[in-house]
């Protein structure tokens, strides 16, 4: 028990005044706790001017002590007080913590004159269930490429039950193999469950469109159309579409000229004979 400064055994200071105890107190911490089940629950409380008094928890629903000081008084020894000397905190934990540990606790310290009584609350929750990937497989990149680019292509493939051990590339049938133009990177998950590949087909030509089919050892396949282009060809047909056109204008263009011209010419004689009749009749 902790008592004001100049205490003597008498309970007077020097100057003859009775002293009055120091009682012991709870410091503000947390009230509710919450912990998935088979983890270990941690109940806080804080004791300030403890003394020589015992700090006690129950569970409400139970007129019996768990623990009592450092001693578990239960015969569950998933109950246990963490408590580190010189340190205000004497902490109750529960270890692999149960659907039937939920409720409200207790943290009492029981004095002659009163008992002082902390409440805290404890809820335990159901492991939330951790649901396995579904499988499948998918190609992505760009299936319409100009003809001289890089054909870059990606496969994915994720299976849940058994481990994928490699991946195959075919085209039109025929499965693709390194060359001097066909690149071939594949990667394999730790846990074996996923597996990459990533196809590269350098200088593309016309012959390289067609179907492309990815398949797993679990066999697991998927395909997509690649069609390779050849925009820079048509705009060079285009270009003499429009040359042709041009002349064609420049020829009607000159055709009008001379038929214009042509009128011109009629309309000039036929005055000129007009103006002779009128001279010599």
């Amino acid at each position: 028990m902790l008592f004001s400064a100049g205490y003597d055994p008498r309970g007077r200071n020097r100057n003859g005044e009775k002293l009055v105890p120091i009682q012991p107190s709870f410091a503000p911490s947390e009230q509710n706790f919450t912990v998935f089940k088979g983890h270990t629950a941690v109940l806080t409380c804080i004791v300030e001017n403890l003394g020589t008094k015992t700090v006690v928890w129950r569970k409400l629903s139970d007129m019996n002590p768990l623990t009592v000081g450092k001693m578990t008084y239960v015969s569950d020894s998933r109950f246990q007080i963490h408590h580190i000397i010189h340190r205000n905190n004497w902490n109750l934990h529960i270890r692999d913590a149960k659907d039937s540990d939920s409720g409200t606790y207790e943290c009492q310290i029981s004095t002659k004159d009163r008992n002082l009584r902390k409440t805290v609350h404890l809820q335990v929750l159901e492991r939330p269930e951790i649901q396995p990937e579904p499988s499948g497989i998918m190609i992505t990149g760009n299936f319409h490429v100009e003809i001289g680019d890089t054909l870059h292509m990606i496969c994915n493939a994720t299976e849940a039950e058994t481990p994928l051990e490699d991946i195959a590339w075919f085209k039109d049938g025929n499965e693709l193999e390194k060359n001097n133009r066909a690149t071939i990177y594949k990667a394999v998950s730790l846990k074996g469950k996923s597996i990459k590949s990533d196809l590269y087909i350098d200088k593309v030509e016309m012959a390289d469109s067609g179907y492309y089919l990815c398949r797993t050892t679990g066999d697991l396949t998927t395909h997509e159309h690649v069609q390779v282009l050849n925009t820079a060809g048509n705009k060079d047909k285009r270009g003499t579409l429009i040359d042709t056109s041009l002349g064609y204008q420049e020829g009607l263009d000159k055709k009008n000229a001379s038929s214009s011209l042509h009128g011109k010419a009629v309309l000039f004689i036929a005055f000129f004979v007009e103006l002779l009749k009128h001279i010599f009749s």
